[in-house]
């Protein structure tokens, strides 16, 4: 073999080299950019919630209009004049229609249904305060806030209040926002002066038996 020969085939087998080290070069980034991806997705479902995610829509009723001041002034009045008893006389007049106003707006979006009375009063103010912390108001509300915004609303029912605050929590609520949209109400309540009348709680039946009735048992 000639010098020309051999020179030849160094230059050749250089080629060669330089193909194979440029495809190794090749392989290494596809494996490198695969690795990189694969560990991007195991990262992104190790902090991904497994399962069903649940989301949470805002409690909110968005056709809802909401009194000026004026109108929620005179709509605190009728309701105190029918009902004395609901009167906060320990605050000032500008606290107490504040703490209306804002069980008036929780209520607002409540959804409407028959009287429902698996709550006490306080449990409806606490879910009134949590809900508004939630929506980034002012939360301080009183039980005589939220049944005079009950009363004012004019479309909800409630029972009769002659042994306020006991024995009043059964409203015509719910909190699973299902049930008729609050719409406007209150707009009655000033145009005619009138609240909505109570709504006696049904009593239980009482089951008697075959021979409670055959002996006259039971009344």
């Amino acid at each position: 073999m000639t010098t020309n020969d051999q020179g030849k085939e160094l230059a050749d087998l250089r080629g060669r080299l330089a193909a194979l080290e440029k495809q190794v070069a090749t392989l290494q980034a596809s494996n490198l950019s695969h690795t990189t991806e694969s560990r991007r997705a195991d990262a992104k479902r190790a902090i991904e919630p497994q399962g069903v995610t649940i989301t949470h829509l805002p409690d909110r009723n968005p056709s809802f209009v909401m009194p000026s001041d004026a109108e929620f002034r005179q709509l605190y009045g009728i309701v105190i004049a029918r009902y004395p008893r609901l009167a906060t006389r320990s605050q000032q007049a500008e606290e107490t229609l504040d703490g209306f106003r804002r069980a008036f707006l929780r209520i607002a979006h409540l959804g409407r249904d028959k009287l429902n009375d698996k709550y006490t009063l306080m449990s409806w103010v606490d879910d009134a305060r949590h809900w508004l912390n939630d929506q980034q108001y002012p939360s301080d509300v009183t039980g005589n806030d939220f049944v005079c915004a009950v009363i004012a609303h004019g479309d909800v029912d409630h029972v009769p209040l002659d042994r306020f605050p006991h024995d009043c929590s059964a409203f015509g609520l719910r909190r699973d926002g299902t049930g008729r949209k609050a719409a406007d109400g209150w707009r009655t309540v000033l145009a005619t002066g009138g609240l909505r009348e109570p709504v006696p709680l049904p009593r239980p039946t009482v089951r008697r038996s075959p021979t409670q009735i055959a002996v006259g048992w039971g009344g």
